[in-house]
């Protein structure tokens, strides 16, 4: 989250990414938050170098990563909301919705995170469902997004859940996948 001038690194979260072979399209499929890794701080420290090094950019600010063996590299900055904030939403100590309008109106930044659980979320790919089955989805409270056509197969929704450990969390989505398969008249 930044101000325009200084920044405050939240969570580093996990990407899950489907390869695919080359002259093939790979994917985005989800992700999970929080994500410990021995180059926690350090990646940390980047992301707030490189939100500070770029002028004007203020509010919730993604830096994609990969971890090599030896440091973290930038791969892209996404000067806008991205997926993982449906996770990190969950996990962190206050309301980041508020920390982003705090930053931008008030020039102030959030406290540190103090992390709470773990919250794992994916695509899930579906059929094509009626009004009245796509009506139900939304009293699932792990849709994070219902099932929408973004490409020419079939729609994707997106499940998001949270519990104590990353373990807990992923045995949530899978019965939450089940469950909005079965609503969906899919099961």
């Amino acid at each position: 989250i930044s101000t325009g001038r200084s920044v405050s690194a939240v969570t580093l979260n996990r990407q899950i990414v489907k390869l695919a072979k080359p002259g093939l399209k790979s994917s985005y499929m989800g992700g999970f938050t929080p994500f410990h890794h021995q180059m926690e701080r350090e990646a940390m420290k980047l992301a707030c170098r490189v939100v500070e090094a770029i002028r004007g950019l203020k509010g919730y600010v993604g830096v994609d990563m990969v971890l090599s063996e030896d440091k973290p590299y930038v791969v892209e900055v996404n000067p806008r909301l991205t997926t993982s904030y449906i996770g990190l939403r969950k996990v962190v100590g206050f309301n980041p919705a508020q920390a982003i309008l705090d930053a931008v109106l008030k020039k102030k930044l959030p406290k540190e995170a103090s992390l709470q659980g773990c919250s794992f979320f994916m695509k899930v790919e579906t059929t094509r469902p009626n009004y009245r089955k796509l009506s139900e989805t939304y009293s699932l409270e792990e849709v994070a997004s219902p099932p929408l056509p973004v490409s020419a197969g079939n729609p994707y929704a997106m499940l998001v859940t949270y519990s104590k450990t990353l373990r807990a969390a992923k045995n949530m989505f899978n019965r939450m996948r089940n469950l909005l398969h079965k609503t969906l008249g899919e099961a």
